[in-house]
Parts: structure tokens; C-alpha cells; sequence
């Protein structure tokens, strides 16, 4: 009987929708996705679950285009396997990956256990079977659920051999030929290869992902550190090009001062205020562009950091006293007696004691103290701690307050000192640094703040310096 070409051309494109159809599902099934930054832990389960799943559809045709020549058996296995892959697609829907593929585990165990015991026991072709399927578990589960389980397999297998060896078990009810013994221990190898090739996949594309970010993170820090470098530069080239203007500047303002009569003199001495700020300025510009540029300092000299603090405290003296704070200096044992000797620059650390003492003077509310301690750290280290009563600083903003040119932002109910360039402290990070040092700020308990400055001393400051780590951190004390 002849075929109409309308009939014809229906049967070849309902062929065609099938064949495209089942191409579309073996790729989803056997393919891997590399999961997104945001995707979920259960990626690999995912994809784990469907080729596991595929493996099982495609046991089914395997074992109905076998079951002419190894027997009905083979009937009997498609069936089940066609059982285990409507059930894990069903409870997929409703429970997940990860639940399916454990609950799948329990059923397809409970299956093995039961043919294993009419099957020949301990000696049964089911054994090697149920082995690998419980060593895939640990692709699912945790590795000690895993554990848990093979120890309890491998348990029962030994006493199921005991039993076997006394002659008491089940009878042996069927005995599968070599032929499905084969195809079985084919197709479970093949299970378990899937789960290990799966996972290999995984963890490269894992490493892959991390190898990409890593790189970022490089380029990140590569552009971060060229910034700083600008920045430094730009420091630096600032201040050398406004220094002979300035310069200049300050020499008209001596002859304007000359030649104007008094009634200029006010305006004038504002001028010179204002020409002093700048020169002051750009003098901490040039020296911290010069500490971060990593000129050279004389970092040979050898003085009493004691003497130091004490002439700081006591020039610093007379500014608190004319704003109403006061300032209390104390020392502790051995320095009080046997002095604290150091090597390094005494310019450069006197100059941050200063820019941390009267940064302190400067925010402390009236009639309150400013407290200076010089004490010992530990062996080796000095330690010289300046607190005050005033605002304090956000929690959020103490990790920023070394920075250049940086500012507190208040809270909304506080009122903050806005006069400072913002370079002192900036300063003071970079000197204690430059020997080998750390400055730290907290807030203190009941308000105010506490920057604590840590030195080696000179009897230690060689392997002093390589422990420290300089830092500015919220909790250091």
C-alpha cells in the first residue's frame, strides 16, 4: 500500500521533532553548566542528578534491547530501572536534587539487599553494585553520612559472610548468567565514573572561576598601588611648585609692609597669616611626600625618646593651657630612671609626637586633660599613648584616620573642630613607620580617643622592627 506524501512528510517531521527532541535532552543531561557567582552549592548536585538520571533512562534501553539474548532478567532490570528514574524525576519536582538523589540511594539499596539475598549473599554480582553506590553517595551527601553509610554496608556484608560460612542463608532462588553479570558491572562502573568525572568537572571549573578572580584581585592591586604612586607624586610635584611663589610672595608682603602706612597694617598681617598657613601646608606636603618616596632620613641618630616626649609635652604645654585643657605627662618604669633609648630620626618622631599631642589639645573640650604616658610595651618596645575627652571618632571611620587629607564626618548630633589640613596624623603614620614602628586609635570609655605609638627601642630595634606590623586598627590598644 502506497503512502500519500501528506502522511509521508507528517511520519518524517514528527521523526525529525523526536530525533531533535531527544538530542536536546541528552545535551542538557550530560552537559555542565558553569555555574554563576550567585548560583547555589547544589550546582553540582544538579548536574549530578540529571546525568544519573540519564544514565538510568538509557539502562532501560539497554537492558529491553538485550533482554532477546540474556533472557527475561533483563526484563525484570528495565522495569526497575524505569521505576528509579520516574521516581527521581518525581521527587526532584517536589523535594530537590540533593533529597532525590539519597532517597533514590535508599530505594536502589533496599532493591540490591533484597536481591543480594536470593541471589548467592555475600558472593552475589548485587554487591559490587551496591559498593559503588554508596562511595557516589559521598558526591551528595556529607563525606561523614558517606562514612556512615559504607561503614554500615561493609558491616553487614561481613556478618551476611559469617552467616554464609555456617550455611545459614536464604536460598538461592536465581543465578544470573556472565552475560548480565557483564552488562550489570558495565553499566554500574559506568554510574560511578559519571559521578567522578562530574565532580572532577566541577572543581576545574571552580578553580577556573578562582583563577579569574585572583587575576582581578592582581589587576585590582596593580591599580591601587599606581594611584598611591600618583598621588605621591602629585604631592610631591605640588609642593616643590608652590614653594617659590610662595617664596616670592612672602618677600612682597616684607616690602609691602615697608612702604604701607598703618592703616594697611591690619589687612597685611592677615596676608602674612594666611602666606604662613600655606607655607605650613606645603611643608607637610613635601614631608610626607618624601616619606612615602622613601627619601632618605638620617635613621642613624642616637637619642632619648624620654627627652623627646618631655620637650613636646612642654611646648605643647603652653597651647593647652591658653585653650583651658591641661596636660599631664607621665612616664613608668625603667624609662623613668635609665631613659628610653633610640635609634632613628629624632626630627621625624618628634615631629608626630607633636602632630598626635596637639591634634589631641586641639579636640579636647576645656577644662579637661590631655594625658600623655610613655611606658614599656614589652621588651624592646616603647609604648607612648596620647588620650583626651573630646567627641571621639566613628567606629566606622577609625581604620581611615591616617589617611591624607582625611576629615571626621560627625554623627548628627555632635559638633567637631574642622581646623587642621589633615596631614598631621597622615605624618605621624608614616614616621612611626619609617622606624619600623605601629600607631594604633581606639576610642576610649567614656569618650575621647586614645592613639597609642609603639617603638623598638635601640638595645632591640633590629629584630623589633620585623615583628611589628604596622597598622592602624580600631581594637589595638
Amino acid at each position: 500500500m502506497l503512502v500519500s506524501t501528506p502522511e509521508r512528510s507528517f511520519a518524517h517531521s514528527l521523526r525529525s521533532a523526536f530525533a531533535r527532541k531527544w538530542l536536546a535532552t541528552v545535551k542538557d543531561w550530560t552537559s555542565y553548566q558553569t555555574p554563576s557567582p550567585e548560583a547555589s552549592d547544589n550546582h553540582l548536585v544538579a548536574t549530578l542528578h540529571r546525568r544519573i538520571v540519564f544514565m538510568m533512562t538509557l539502562q532501560v534501553f539497554v537492558c529491553l534491547a538485550t533482554t532477546p539474548m540474556l533472557g527475561p532478567t533483563m526484563a525484570a532490570q528495565s522495569v526497575v530501572y524505569a521505576f528509579m528514574s520516574l521516581l527521581a524525576r518525581f521527587l526532584n519536582r517536589r523535594f530537590g536534587p540533593r533529597v532525590t538523589l539519597a532517597s533514590v540511594y535508599c530505594v536502589a539499596a533496599t532493591l540490591a539487599l533484597a536481591g543480594m539475598s536470593v541471589s548467592g549473599g555475600i558472593y552475589s554480582w548485587f554487591v559490587l553494585t551496591l559498593v559503588m553506590m554508596t562511595v557516589t553517595l559521598g558526591f551528595v551527601a556529607q563525606v561523614r553520612t558517606a562514612l556512615i553509610a559504607l561503614g554500615g554496608l561493609l558491616l553487614l556484608l561481613g556478618v551476611m559472610s559469617v552467616l554464609q560460612s555456617h550455611g545459614i542463608w536464604f536460598r538461592r532462588i536465581f543465578t544470573p548468567g556472565p552475560g548480565v553479570m557483564a552488562i550489570h558491572v558495565i553499566v554500574g562502573t559506568t554510574t560511578f565514573t559519571v559521578a567522578i568525572f562530574t565532580a572532577i568537572q566541577a572543581h576545574r571549573e571552580t578553580l577556573a572561576q578562582l583563577a579569574t578572580k585572583v587575576s582581578e584581585l592582581h589587576a585590582a592591586e596593580a591599580e591601587t598601588r599606581r594611584l598611591l604612586d600618583g598621588q605621591s607624586r602629585f604631592f610631591w610635584d605640588v609642593s616643590h611648585e608652590l614653594r617659590s611663589p610662595l617664596t616670592r610672595l612672602n618677600l612682597s608682603l616684607g616690602k609691602v609692609r615697608r612702604d604701607s602706612g598703618p592703616e594697611t597694617a591690619t589687612s597685611v598681617e592677615r596676608m602674612e597669616n594666611e602666606v604662613e598657613r600655606l607655607n605650613k601646608l606645603i611643608h607637610q606636603l613635601l614631608l610626607l611626600a618624601q616619606l612615602k618616596h622613601g627619601v632618605e632620613f638620617p635613621m642613624n641618630q642616637h637619642f632619648d625618646l624620654a627627652v623627646e616626649v618631655a620637650s613636646v609635652c612642654a611646648d605643647a604645654e603652653f597651647e593647652a593651657n591658653g585653650a583651658g585643657r591641661d596636660l599631664i605627662l607621665e612616664s613608668s618604669e625603667p624609662f623613668l630612671t635609665d631613659g628610653c633609648p633610640i635609634e632613628g630620626c629624632a626630627e621625624l618622631l618628634r615631629g608626630a609626637l607633636d602632630n598626635v599631642v596637639r591634634n589631641a589639645i586641639r579636640f579636647a573640650p576645656e577644662a579637661t586633660e590631655v594625658e600623655v604616658h610613655l611606658s614599656q610595651a614589652q621588651a624592646g618596645l616603647a609604648r607612648i599613648s596620647v588620650a583626651d575627652r573630646g567627641p571621639g571618632v566613628p567606629e566606622s571611620q577609625i581604620a581611615m584616620l591616617f589617611d591624607p587629607f582625611f576629615r571626621v564626618v560627625p554623627d548628627s548630633h555632635q559638633l567637631v573642630n574642622r581646623t587642621g589640613s589633615g596631614l598631621g596624623l597622615a605624618i605621624a603614620f608614616e614616621a612611626v613607620k619609617k622606624h619600623g614602628g605601629r600607631i594604633a586609635a581606639a576610642n576610649r570609655p567614656g569618650g575621647g580617643l586614645l592613639v597609642t605609638m609603639d617603638i623598638p627601642t635601640r638595645s632591640d630595634a633590629s629584630s623589633s622592627s620585623e615583628r611589628i606590623e604596622v597598622h592602624a586598627s580600631a581594637n589595638d590598644k
